[in-house]
């Protein structure tokens, strides 16, 4: 592997891993919404508090991606 893909398997790495957390912690493949509007608020929720929680790991010096920790 070059550096150039190793790179880039890092990169995809992180971006299987915020989208398996976007599954199990905050159930984004299952919104139940019975409109478009309400599908749309939903996943704006959803990446809200997905985004604050990296945003606390953040200003706490913790892994930005340990969300789970958060609320236990």
């Amino acid at each position: 592997n070059t550096k150039q893909d190793k790179k880039l398997l890092r990169l995809r790495s992180g971006i299987e891993r915020i989208n398996e957390q976007l599954q199990d912690h905050m159930h984004i493949d299952d919104t139940r919404a019975r409109s478009q509007t309400g599908l749309e608020m939903r996943i704006q929720s959803i990446l809200t508090s997905f985004t604050f929680g990296i945003y606390f790991n953040e200003l706490w010096g913790r892994n930005m991606l340990s969300l789970k920790s958060l609320v236990m």
